[in-house]
């Protein structure tokens, strides 16, 4: 998946994740890095190096709950390196599957 194999992912759920970040960085690259938040989530992974062509960095989880409008979840940062100098990107998971509590 992705390249990362290091993530295992059972059955199918469904994710609302929430991004702010830079524009100056190129779309393929923060939907790339909106999948690993969430893969980092569904893993329990807190903490993740990452590096690519294009950056690099470290993207932790900050906050185990955060809020924006209705998502809700764990809050995960990036603190990037990119070609266009440094970035910093936000994240906040949430979980929506049907019957899924993550809590429980």
């Amino acid at each position: 998946m992705l390249g990362m194999p290091e993530f295992e992912v059972d059955g199918r759920r469904w994710y609302c994740t929430y991004l702010e970040s830079d524009t100056r960085m190129p779309s393929l690259d923060r939907i790339k890095l909106v999948t690993i938040a969430t893969l980092m989530y569904i893993c329990g992974i807190d903490e993740k190096k990452i590096e690519t062509e294009n950056y690099e960095g470290t993207l932790r989880k900050t906050k185990d709950c955060d809020i924006v409008g209705s998502i809700i979840g764990p809050e995960f940062k990036a603190e990037l390196q990119t070609y266009r100098g440094n970035t910093r990107l936000r994240f906040i998971v949430s979980e929506v599957t049907p019957g899924i509590n993550r809590d429980n």
